[in-house]
């Protein structure tokens, strides 16, 4: 963040970008210690323009990692089958005329309570 103006900035990219052909293999992973105001208003942001050190105010965070990825997909994917399941279900009780086939045990209606 410069002044008022922020932006993000991936820092895996700009580490790859930087670093030369023949020594991309032993680059070292970009982490959140690169990210300071020195690497921010090293990146020459219109935003930034004029900027010292002092104007600028910095935040690293990771975003979620696979893991979190597929819990929340399959969170996604349950809760839309059982919605879906529960959607056919009572199509097919309105097909069959109500009945669900336990027996006799199954309610018609409903009562009101407390009258």
């Amino acid at each position: 963040m410069c002044f008022s103006n922020s932006t993000i900035i991936p820092l895996s990219s700009h580490a790859s970008e930087r670093s030369e052909p023949h020594l991309s293999l032993r680059a070292p992973a970009a982490t959140c210690n690169m990210c300071n105001r020195a690497f921010c208003i090293a990146q020459r942001l219109p935003i930034c323009k004029g900027a010292e050190e002092k104007d600028v105010f910095t935040t690293c965070f990771q975003r979620d990692s696979r893991k979190d990825q597929i819990v929340v997909v399959t969170f996604i994917m349950v809760t839309v089958a059982l919605l879906g399941w529960s959607a056919v279900r009572k199509v097919l009780e309105k097909r069959n005329g109500g009945n669900t086939g336990g027996g006799g045990d199954a309610q018609q209606g409903y009562i009101a309570v407390g009258r």
